[in-house]
């Protein structure tokens, strides 16, 4: 077989379709770490040694790189100034290499001569179906019986299929549904569609019986997200810019006299609702002392690895949340590298429902979890990023390549619902 960039693609979708299941893993790493890596080798050879990266993806890539060499700085100043008062070195190292595992793939999926022949979009949407033909045959396997080969499928009855712990199934189960929805409305063949709509459903299903907390409200909130943006949208269907700006302006500012207006209950009750499901208080303690040891180095952190020494687990724990995991391994540099990319992907994507309704669940996993070294969820990101694209109506959506440019390859996604 001829080695090509559509060899490439094939290894990365091979790639991709095992990386959410990490019971497949020998050690730390898998099938799907491994694949990603001879994929990134065999991209170099066929470009000369040289990625360029499209500009879709550079919020991505640009984060990436800011946060490695930030987290670099804070794990020397731990070092050499604080005498290394926080985190291990094999804690430090795992999650180095697991960023740039990460950072690696990003790259990958950003190339520019990845997609010649195809284009982003038609490569995205075939990894989605595989993942969602993959965990519909799980789950419905999962009724027969509750693991394969002796890997789990079922946690008692949360469904948790081929994972060490249900939060690595929930977070991408609870953001597939805005994801094949958004594919849904593409135009297309009727019966794609429909699977796209009826697998969306079967998502949500999966999520809610996951038995996470986290993943019930990233529905909820996902679910909400998109009807408030397909309103709006319909709202200012016909408006110029002008008026979509103003009536943006007119639902956040609704938006926060609501609560500040009703402060008074929403606070107790979010309180309430957060002691009822945090276990022994785990969370609780986390991230007060958390919080409270990030303000020793809150500049540029304490670099990679766990930093929470906390009595509970007996040794250094992450924080199990994303943005004081970000404050303690990079301060406050990479917080704002952070908020930098949310707001470049959120713009990006604001203008399909679905699409920022997909970043909106995973926010909540942000907010309750830890999605740095969660691959699956990068994976989402990018591709997100590269449907917003048709979304925009943008004439760069049909690919990179201006020889893609009227493909039969790119097919039904360069079109958008008129």
């Amino acid at each position: 077989m001829k080695l090509g960039y559509p060899s490439v693609r094939l290894i990365i979708i091979i790639a991709a379709l095992v990386i959410p299941f990490t019971s497949l893993r020998f050690g730390p790493v898998g099938l799907g770490e491994i694949l990603v890596v001879v994929a990134s080798a065999l991209l170099l050879v066929l470009n000369g040694g040289r990625i360029q990266v499209n500009n879709s993806v550079f919020p991505l890539v640009r984060f990436w790189y800011v946060y490695l060499f930030v987290i670099s700085v804070g794990f020397a100043y731990n070092i050499v100034v604080l005498d290394h008062a926080s985190g291990t070195f094999p804690g430090a190292a795992f999650d180095f290499a697991s960023y740039v595992v990460i950072l690696g793939a990003i790259i990958v999926l950003g190339d520019r001569n990845l997609f010649i022949g195809t284009s982003p979009e038609r490569f995205f949407t075939t990894i989605f179906v595989c993942w969602t033909i993959a965990y519909s045959a799980l789950y419905l396997l999962s009724f027969v019986t509750p693991q394969i080969f002796g890997l789990p499928l079922r946690y008692y009855n949360h469904f948790s299929p081929l994972v060490d712990n249900v939060h690595q199934a929930a977070m991408v189960t609870a953001a597939m549904p805005f994801v094949m929805w958004h594919l849904g409305v593409l135009r297309g063949p009727i019966m794609f569609r429909l699977f796209c709509f009826g697998t969306g459903a079967l998502f949500v299903k999966m999520a809610l019986e996951s038995g996470s907390t986290k993943a019930l409200v990233a529905v909820i909130v996902g679910g909400a997200v998109s009807a408030l943006f397909i309103v709006f949208g319909l709202l200012t269907r016909r408006g110029g810019w002008m008026l979509k700006a103003s009536a943006l302006v007119a639902v956040a500012a609704a938006s926060v006299l609501l609560v500040v207006a009703n402060a008074d209950s929403i606070v107790p009750f979010a309180t309430q609702f957060f002691q009822d499901n945090d276990g022994a208080h785990a969370r609780e303690g986390l991230y007060s002392i958390g919080f409270q040891h990030a303000m020793d180095s809150i500049i540029v952190g304490y670099g990679p690895g766990p930093h929470i020494l906390y009595d509970f687990f007996g040794e250094y724990s992450d924080a199990h949340n994303t943005i004081l995991t970000i404050v303690l391994q990079g301060g406050l540099v990479a917080i704002i590298a952070a908020l930098m990319a949310v707001y470049s992907i959120a713009k990006r994507t604001a203008s399909s429902a679905f699409l920022i309704a997909t970043l909106s669940s995973i926010a909540i996993y942000m907010i309750g979890g830890d999605i740095l070294r969660r691959l699956p969820i990068w994976i989402i990101i990018v591709g997100v990023l590269y449907l917003s694209r048709s979304a925009n109506g943008s004439a760069k959506a049909v690919g990179v390549d201006r020889a893609a440019n009227g493909s039969p390859e790119t097919g039904f996604l360069r079109q958008r619902l008129s």
